[in-house]
């Protein structure tokens, strides 16, 4: 599916909220977008995940389950100092709180939790992340309008254009097509070096990641045993240098990776 009219005004809508609330700046706007990108499609990885392991019949610990404990005690529930991890759902989160609310939750809760994510990755792409969008009527409206792109029904490239238009916003970014590889490239690129699990590969030129990881999808056509049908970050061991173009394209290293379907954990 392609990049549609509708998804373009959503993200210029995103950019003059922002820019109109007092953010004007680009890089951190598509910084703080990517961690949002993120945030929404890891509830859908997660459940595929889960789904994948019951048909194969492998164990596996979904990021919602078990219990979390609160940082901000203005975010607790009655007399409550823990919450269910499954609240750090974008479908739970981002549907239910508005406002102060909102904001509270976001910077002190959701950011700690994904942090908390990164720091067990092969590279801790939430190292130093915050919330910057402090304002709740900015941040309510960009959660809205960021839910309402449905990324989770996009292709890899819907995706990877979308995030390129994100890009364009910062003005040193250049024209569309110097962030991402067409996918069809990328396939014909890791079929001709044919990776195998336990390899290591290094990306000096990582940009969103898109290359990296492509490996981790399943190979059609190709017998039991004959293809990585999913990649951890442990096994990937990608190494995404610190680039000049700066922390925008940093994280979105881990927001492909997400928008890319390859999230084992």
């Amino acid at each position: 599916m392609p990049l549609t009219p509708d998804m373009r005004r959503s993200i210029d809508q995103i950019r003059d909220y922002l820019f109109g609330g007092g953010y004007p700046d680009p890089v951190s706007n598509a910084e703080q977008l990517s961690f949002l990108f993120f945030f929404y499609l890891v509830e859908g990885i997660d459940a595929e995940n889960k789904t994948r392991a019951r048909v194969l019949k492998t164990p596996y610990t979904s990021l919602f389950e078990g219990d979390w404990t609160l940082k901000n005690p203005l975010n607790a529930e009655g007399n409550y100092t823990t919450i269910p991890r499954s609240h750090f759902r974008w479908s739970v989160w981002a549907k239910g709180l508005s406002g102060e609310a909102l904001v509270r939750f976001v910077r002190d809760e959701v950011f700690a939790f994904f942090a908390e994510m990164g720091e067990g990755a092969a590279h801790n792409f939430m190292r130093g992340a915050r919330l910057s969008i402090d304002e709740p009527t900015v941040l309510t409206q960009v959660v809205n309008l960021v839910d309402g792109l449905r990324l989770d029904q996009s292709d890899s490239d819907t995706k990877g254009d979308l995030f390129e238009h994100v890009l364009r916003q910062i003005k040193q970014a250049g024209e569309l097509g110097q962030f991402r590889t067409p996918r069809h490239i990328i396939r014909m690129i890791v079929s001709m070096v044919d990776p195998k699990v336990g390899e290591t590969i290094y990306d000096p030129a990582a940009g969103t990641a898109g290359t990296s990881q492509q490996p981790g999808q399943p190979a059609a056509g190709k017998g039991k045993g004959g293809a990585m049908t999913s990649i951890s970050a442990e096994q990937l061991k990608c190494a995404f240098p610190l680039l000049d173009a700066g922390r925008a394209s940093y994280y979105a290293a881990a927001a492909s990776d997400a928008m890319g379907g390859v999230l084992d954990t």
